[in-house]
């Protein structure tokens, strides 16, 4: 009898044991590092940075010095308490400046960059950053003469988006208005070429857009 008891301690010790190292190794593939993110909201997290110039490395969902580096240049960037944390304050105000299709850091370290094709969503890394565009002004009024330059009856520029591509360049969709009965609206699409912006189609392109481009370069 006192041999059983003893074996049947043993057994219920060694499944404490193995439950124990299940629940911490389970623990540590839905959290990584400091921030305490899953490894697809870490991706999600290095898109958002390099959408707004804050990152230039590999989209490979790893908290690495990268990372927090562009975290910490964001937070600073946008007045916001630097701690490394993406909290609902860091939250809230880097999801605004994607919308917003914003370039809130001027620049960020060199490393390997993530290409991201928008017709298909898939993406491959390089071992180098590929260079960013400098991003002119996101405003109706930029995009004007723009509009004017292919209609010159266009006389206003209305709802201009702009968003960074993953190859570093920047892009706009706009819709001019032309003079006339109703004030006709079409689509416009636009890219960054050395601090300006240049025509570069309509919406016969818009799948080559960064994907928050892509629902309204095919508004109309």
């Amino acid at each position: 009898m006192v041999a059983l008891a003893v074996a049947a301690l043993v057994l219920a010790g060694c499944s404490d044991d193995d439950s124990s190292d299940e629940s911490t190794s389970t623990s540590e593939a839905a959290s990584s590092g400091s921030t305490g993110l899953t490894t697809a909201e870490i991706t999600q997290l290095q898109e958002d940075l390099a959408k707004v110039g804050c990152y230039e490395g590999a989209f490979d969902g790893e908290e690495g010095p990268e990372t927090l580096a562009a975290i910490t240049a964001f937070q600073e960037a946008e007045g916001l308490a630097v701690d490394d944390v993406v909290g609902p304050d860091t939250q809230s105000a880097l999801t605004t400046a994607v919308d917003e299709g914003r370039t809130v850091c001027s620049g960020s370290g060199s490393g390997t960059t993530s290409t991201t094709s928008a017709s298909t969503g898939s993406s491959s890394s390089s071992g180098t950053a590929a260079p960013a565009s400098t991003e002119p002004p996101c405003t109706d009024a930029a995009l004007l003469p723009v509009a004017q330059a292919r209609d010159a009856n266009a006389t206003a520029v209305d709802g201009t988006q702009c968003a960074q591509g993953a190859d570093g360049t920047w892009w706009a969709v706009y819709y001019p208005v032309t003079s006339g009965e109703g004030g006709i609206e079409f689509t416009s699409v636009a890219k960054a070429d050395g601090g300006s912006w240049v025509y570069a189609g309509g919406n016969d392109i818009c799948s080559e857009l960064p994907s928050s481009l892509q629902t309204p370069c095919n508004t109309n």
